[in-house]
C-alpha cells in the first residue's frame, strides 16, 4: 500500500537525476500505522538512492529557520558554497 502511494511521485521524477536528495522529517509523538509505512518507504527510497547522489535528512522539528540552515549547509556541501 505505501509503495503504491509513492508510485506517482516516482513516475514524475523517473527521468530526473538530482544533484542531491532531501528527506525532510518531523518527529511526531503518535503516528498512524499508514503514515509509519509511508515514512518507512521514503527511508527505503533514500537508502536506495544514496549510492547515486548525496542524500540529506533534514529535521523539521525546530522550525523553518533551522530547517533552512540545514538545507543551506547541504547545498554548500553539494555545490561548494562559500
Amino acid at each position: 500500500m505505501a509503495r503504491a502511494i509513492l508510485k506517482p511521485e516516482l513516475a514524475a521524477w523517473r527521468s530526473v537525476v538530482p544533484s542531491a536528495l532531501f528527506l525532510i522529517e518531523r518527529r511526531q509523538p503518535t503516528v498512524a500505522p499508514r503514515t509509519k509505512r509511508i515514512m518507512s518507504e521514503y527511508r527505503r527510497l533514500q537508502d536506495a538512492h544514496r549510492q547515486h547522489y548525496p542524500v540529506f535528512v533534514i529535521s523539521n522539528d525546530d522550525g523553518v529557520d533551522d530547517a533552512m540552515v540545514q538545507i543551506h549547509h547541504a547545498l554548500d556541501i553539494v555545490f561548494g558554497g562559500a
